[in-house]
């Protein structure tokens, strides 16, 4: 299963769960195929919602996003640190010396953390997040402590960086409303078809239908936010 759904994939898995739903009931009973058509209208427009925010987003933070790296040394001094930590975790899995997930970490690998400051805050908090739930992780402590000092220059240097940032931040905020948005109305509407299955003497079926079941997680993408099906 693939946890975590980024930007990008809304849509793919709300195009494909709306035609799979269609496919799935269309030799149901009318009042369910009418039901299902309710809810794929509702996926639809939660779709269009987030497609349009995307692009408002993409807009704002264009001037920023190429150059980040340049006008920000704490974005540079971040992006080595999560490099160094996920090579260290590789390195401690490959010695034997630590059992853990490096997905934990990192759900979509390096290649998954941006570059831009939103994108890389955002991969700070995961790493922060997964030394909280793994206490094995050899030098954990002392490297929990690092990431959590290079948040707060992170946050500190994108507060004096001036207009440009603060536009681009408010582009990728009102974006992450409507992914909140996009992830409960795509969650309702899988967990309906769940019970709409079950009701059929179906259940099996459900990954067939929704399409983010059907996909091995820790793939290694890029990530436009941290976006956990279960739990945002």
């Amino acid at each position: 299963m693939d946890t975590y759904i980024d930007n990008q994939e809304t849509q793919k898995y709300g195009p494909k769960l709306r035609k799979n739903i269609e496919a799935a009931f269309k030799s149901a009973p009318l009042p369910v195929r009418t039901f299902t058509k309710y809810l794929i209208g509702l996926q639809g427009k939660a779709d269009k919602t987030m497609d349009e925010a995307m692009t408002k987003a993409r807009g704002a933070s264009s001037d920023l996003s190429g150059a980040v790296l340049e006008k920000t040394p704490a974005a540079k001094a971040a992006r080595k640190l999560l490099g160094g930590i996920q090579k260290h975790l590789a390195a401690k899995r490959d010695l034997d010396e630590w059992a853990g997930q490096i997905g934990l970490f990192f759900p979509k690998g390096m290649e998954g953390v941006g570059y831009s400051t939103p994108d890389l805050l955002a991969a700070l908090r995961v790493a922060q997040e997964g030394f909280k739930k793994d206490k094995t992780v050899p030098d954990g402590t002392k490297l929990a402590k690092r990431v959590a000092a290079a948040e707060g220059k992170l946050k500190k240097e994108a507060e004096s960086a001036g207009g440009a940032l603060l536009s681009a931040r408010s582009g990728l905020t009102e974006q992450s409303a409507e992914k909140k948005a996009w992830l409960r109305r795509y969650r309702g509407i899988s967990k309906i078809v769940d019970g709409l299955l079950t009701l059929e003497g179906r259940a099996e079926k459900l990954a067939s239908v929704v399409p983010h079941l059907a996909v091995p997680g820790g793939r290694k993408k890029k990530a436009d936010t941290k976006s956990v099906v279960n739990g945002q």
